[in-house]
């Protein structure tokens, strides 16, 4: 998802293909009910738009085999369903291609088993299979696009809620820091459980929070609430080394050294999951 994100970004460090055709990421996990042949329910991970093209990309990324019901879902999604969750120019004149997106080691898993786009990521290329119906897109991927000594982004979607505990918790321990800090400040409690549902707080954890969909936010609310409860419980002193930064920011060296001591300490546990601290 980042990889294919970041190609609608201006990053110095990777290429910009849908940014040069003027696509931007217009909603990230949003389920979507077909009202097609036979309603369906599908979910892609990202939708894209270029409003100058009247055109949008509804995205699916694998990183495992496809199934094949999944892609006869697809096949339901008609261009009103997708014009209930983007804006664009002209209704009349949308259109819109359903792409795969993999990496070149899983691809043999796919190919040859759908008629759909099919943007590949390797080591030092990004090629296409099959075609676009948008005659400029479709070109702009017809020759393999030489990735070589890039560096591709991580941090556009940083993590969903089916990730797992260290890909989580480094990120929110810097919010919890951020949070502190601007305590220290006069701004909000660390420890009003309130702040952690706001978006402006989520959004630091996130940077494309407003593209998600209001389900996807509320999973991922409710994941991180989950996992700072079980931290605070865990971990005693965590409550009063924040208490420390809110009071006095990080004025005194010794509160800043014995928190990263402790939140070396919580990553390296949470490596092993959260569930063993409650055993």
């Amino acid at each position: 998802m980042n990889y294919v994100m970041g190609l609608c970004k201006g990053n110095k460090d990777w290429v910009t293909t849908l940014r040069d055709l003027q696509y931007n990421v217009e909603i990230i996990e949003q389920s979507i009910r077909t009202t097609g042949s036979g309603s369906q329910l599908v979910k892609p991970d990202v939708i894209k738009v270029s409003k100058k093209r009247n055109h949008a990309i509804v995205i699916d990324c694998k990183s495992g085999g496809t199934d094949p019901q999944q892609l006869e879902r697809y096949k339901t999604l008609t261009k009103e369903d997708v014009l209930r969750w983007v804006d664009v120019p002209s209704k009349e004149q949308f259109t819109f291609d359903v792409c795969i997106v993999d990496f070149e080691n899983n691809h043999k898993k796919i190919e040859g088993k759908t008629n759909l786009p099919i943007i590949i990521f390797g080591d030092k290329t990004i090629t296409k299979s099959n075609k676009f119906s948008e005659p400029n897109l479709d070109d702009a991927f017809s020759k393999p696009i030489d990735t070589t000594g890039m560096m591709p982004p991580l941090d556009y979607y940083p993590f969903s809620e089916f990730d797992e505990d260290p890909v989580i918790i480094p990120r929110l321990l810097r919010t919890m820091v951020t949070l502190a800090m601007k305590k220290a400040r006069g701004g909000p409690d660390v420890f009003d459980q309130a702040v952690f549902s706001t978006d402006e707080i989520l959004e630091k954890i996130h940077p494309l929070w407003k593209a998600l969909s209001q389900e996807h936010r509320e999973t991922l609310r409710q994941r991180i609430t989950k996992i700072i409860s079980h931290l605070m419980h865990a971990y005693r002193d965590l409550a009063e080394q924040l208490h420390n930064i809110q009071r006095d920011g990080f004025r005194v060296r010794g509160p800043a050294e014995s928190f990263t001591k402790l939140c070396e300490q919580i990553i390296a546990d949470s490596e092993g999951g959260l569930e063993k601290w409650f055993k």
